[in-house]
């Protein structure tokens, strides 16, 4: 992009992470202390957005879990322990899926018209409740989670070769074919049922 092309404060530059409202009111729309220009504006946003974000709280784990291992201890006790670790999140996910948090109100209304759909829902929201807990693991800093939809394995490890995936002990067989060529064969199954 030639100097001439980049965008001057006075031009509006859309950010598709901004709402529109928010948007609205950056530019002004009706304040009588509206932002003077753009860079105003998303300072204004940016400030808005972070009273928005919410904490998250570091995850414990259930009292005489046992410590990480050292990196020095053997590789197949520091898989088992991951193991058992990440199968604590996955247990944790699915007690609050059914007794807490369940379906989105989207879910629920696509329900209506394709009632096939509740195993998928099902697993999306526990996989998105595991991952946001073992983000919030101390012990798992070299745990890498995809995103849900992501054509990878849904955790991924630097420390050891291994790779995990929370699914249905019916689905396995196919995430096994889907991620075995590019990630191996050390894959490792955290059931959901």
């Amino acid at each position: 992009m030639r100097d001439e092309e980049l965008p001057t404060e006075a031009d509006e530059i859309h950010d598709p992470m901004v709402d529109p409202e928010d948007r609205a009111m950056q530019l002004g729309a009706g304040e009588p202390d509206a932002p003077a220009n753009t860079r105003e504006a998303d300072d204004m946003a940016a400030d808005r957005a972070e009273a928005r974000l919410t904490p998250r709280e570091e995850w414990s784990p259930p009292e005489g879990s046992a410590p990480r291992l050292p990196d020095t201890a053997p590789a197949a006790e520091r898989l088992a322990w991951l193991r058992q670790r990440l199968q604590m999140h996955v247990d944790q996910a699915i007690h609050r899926y059914a007794n807490e948090v369940g379906l989105t109100p989207a879910q629920e209304a696509a329900l209506h018209d394709n009632p096939n759909l509740l195993p998928a829902f099902r697993g999306s929201q526990i996989d998105g409740l595991a991952k946001d807990t073992i983000m919030q693991d101390p012990e798992l800093g070299d745990v890498i989670t995809a995103p849900d939809f992501f054509a990878e394995p849904d955790i991924l490890t630097s420390s050891l070769p291994d790779w995990f995936d929370i699914t249905t002990r019916d689905a396995w067989t196919a995430h096994l074919r889907r991620y075995q060529a590019r990630y191996g064969g050390r894959a490792r199954l955290l059931p959901t049922n």
